[in-house]
């Protein structure tokens, strides 16, 4: 009956187009195997280029089969004539698809051409080619027609075994990178252990004063009430990667070479690793591309999310055509956004079953730039000036606005500030359904919850903007807030000041947490007394010419090409003249210095640096 023909024929676009685009996914895998040389295995490493591809191809070729029915129905040997059209279609726009995202990658001026007129080299001319490629491929897929007739079996049965045995070999990606990260861990705990959980959530560019009346931000204000704030706390740096670095490691930033493309090096034991050491369950889900697994921040994480990956698709990241779905995405989601985390992290939490207690992180991105302009309580509508930095109520003219200081109006910097404070009202809203979900979850009462900043933001308070080019207090002071579990110590405040570098001595101290390699910081952070951390040092800057900081309460003392000292316990930190002991500073920073010389680590420099899809991450983050 025709209507067999029909589906048989339907069948076979179907499997042919699986094969030929699995070949091809094949012929990639090997190119990228030799130009990337990946750590997995060589089957690890292909299987997701053909499988990708196949499916790809499978889907195309059966959607492409009912217009090219209809085009082929007065044709002879119509089913032979849609087999062929369709089989071409579908490998041809494979074939765009794949040369739209690689030409403005390699080719620059295509790319400006592109980022000019998007709508036609993005569009129509890639329209173009997939029509002209069709056209192209046509003959040579009637000759496989021809061959196949479509009646022996053979011709359906190599696809049909190709497309089950490929599929059947997908990784198991989940258990492979679970062990990748905790497999070489020892556990040094024989027995269920009765301990708090740790819950350690990190807010990106989150200024210290958001927790000043001046914000509206009400979950952090009702969580400060049930912990004990630190209003007086300092990182280590002025980004993100050297600053989470001590968090997580203990050590500070001069004692590692941390830049742009260089993170972690492999023989620093991490929080997450000495937590799985201990008995712990550890999971994290982090938005920021410097706490990917490129700079080694998954490490001792059994479940880690990051946002730059869409999970079912980790095998395949280095396909062409998983790297440009990822890139559209990212064109029309925000990958980053809190709530996306909150939805992740809460299904995550409601579905753990496991009875160990459990170290879980979340990285939150919202404050930082680009500013999105989220007005979650739906009451601040703002009037932005009609300006080419701010369109569609948003800012993301970060470089712009760098490069235009210090001559920017006031009307651009107020729509900028009120911005941020949208962003970090978002902030509030979503930490406040994170600590819902704990909640819920019933980890509330037994964890011990902190709240911290990895940096603030510069906005204009010395004529400066963002994050990276000082460590001036509006970027080096951040908020940290420790819930204790049952609400021990609740409402109170620690003025004196505290410094990120005991961070990690404090919680292990505070946890019961063996660790083997000595670090440089003292326990005693969550009992601080006045002048207990009078003296640390603030190092590792992103932008401009090294700069090197140190705080002696009540001065900051901040050297590059000049010495700038500020009084930073008068509002706005006043530039000042230097103390009358201001030499007596020096001993005390070649002191540190030296104590920190005694933790260093070598990072192995021959390195291929991060994937198109972090370094596109980043640009788009400003960097």
């Amino acid at each position: 009956m025709e209507i067999f023909r029909w589906i048989k024929a339907w069948g076979a676009v179907a499997l042919w187009g699986y094969l030929l685009a699995g070949a091809y996914g094949l012929v990639e895998g090997v190119y990228h195997l030799f130009k990337l040389s990946p750590e997995s295995g060589l089957a690890s490493y292909l299987v997701p280029h053909i499988v990708f591809y196949g499916w790809t191809g499978f889907v195309f070729a059966a959607l492409l089969f009912l217009p090219a029915t209809l085009l082929t129905l007065r044709d002879d040997v119509k089913w032979r004539r849609a087999f062929a059209l369709a089989l071409s279609a579908a490998i041809s726009l494979l074939l765009t698809l794949v040369f739209r995202f690689i030409l403005p990658l390699r080719i620059d001026f295509i790319n400006e051409l592109w980022v000019a007129h998007e709508w036609l080299w993005g569009l129509l001319i890639p329209l173009i080619a997939w029509l002209l490629g069709t056209i192209v491929l046509l003959n040579m897929m009637n000759l496989l027609a021809h061959k196949l007739t479509l009646s022996p079996r053979m011709s359906l049965i190599v696809p049909v075994v190709v497309m089950i045995v490929s599929t059947s070999l997908w990784p198991n990606w989940q258990t492979e990178q679970r062990d990748s990260r905790v497999g070489n861990l020892e556990v040094k705990v024989s027995e269920q252990i009765d301990q708090p959980n740790l819950i350690l959530i990190s807010i990106d560019t989150l200024r210290k004063d958001v927790l000043d009346k001046n914000f509206k931000t009400p979950a952090f204000d009702k969580f400060a009430q049930s912990g004990v704030t630190f209003a007086n706390c300092w990182s280590t740096s002025c980004w993100t990667l050297p600053s989470m670095t001590t968090i997580h490691t203990g050590y500070a930033p001069g004692s590692m070479v941390l830049d742009k493309y260089t993170g972690l090096p492999a023989d620093v034991t991490t929080l997450a690793e000495i937590a799985y050491a201990n008995g712990y369950q550890t999971a994290a889900i982090a938005s920021n591309p410097y706490l990917s697994n490129y700079y080694g921040f998954d490490r001792g994480f059994e479940w880690y999310d990051h946002s730059s990956v869409i999970e079912p698709f980790v095998p395949a990241k280095d396909v062409v055509l998983v790297r440009e779905l990822l890139r559209q995405i990212e064109k029309n989601i925000d990958m980053d956004d809190g709530q996306l985390l909150y939805d992740k992290s809460v299904n995550w939490l409601l579905n753990k079953k496991d009875d160990r207690p459990l170290f879980f992180w979340i990285h939150m991105m919202d404050p930082h730039l680009p500013y999105r302009g989220v007005d979650v309580n739906g009451d601040r509508p703002l009037q932005l000036p009609d300006h080419q930095w701010l369109k569609d109520g948003q800012f993301k003219s970060v470089n712009k606005l760098r490069d235009a200081l210090p001559d920017v109006s006031h009307d651009v910097k107020k729509a900028v500030i009120d911005l941020y404070n949208l962003e970090v009202e978002y902030s509030d809203y979503v930490f406040g359904n994170i600590i819902k979900g704990l909640q819920d979850s019933g980890l509330l009462e037994n964890s011990i919850i902190v709240l911290v900043s990895d940096h603030g933001e510069e906005l204009f308070d010395h004529g400066g903007f963002e994050h990276g080019h000082s460590f001036l207090p509006e970027v080096s002071a951040i908020p940290l807030v420790v819930r204790f579990p049952k609400g021990e110590s609740a409402g109170s405040t620690i003025d004196s000041p505290v410094n990120l570098i005991n961070f990690f001595t404090s919680i292990c101290s505070e946890l019961g947490w063996n660790y083997e390699a000595a670090r440089p910081g003292n326990d005693g952070m969550f009992s601080a007394k006045p002048g207990a951390e009078e003296f640390f040092v603030l190092e590792n800057v992103l932008y401009g010419e090294n700069q090197y900081a140190a705080v002696c309460w009540p001065y900051l003392r901040i050297e590059s090409d000049v010495i700038s000292w500020y009084r930073i316990d008068q509002a706005e930190a006043v530039l000042s003249s230097a103390p009358d002991d201001s030499m007596s500073w020096l001993p005390r920073i070649a002191e540190w210095n030296s104590t920190m010389d005694e933790y260093e680590f070598i990072n192995n420099l021959e390195t291929t640096g991060p994937g198109e899809d972090i370094q596109r991450k980043l640009r788009s983050l400003g960097y």
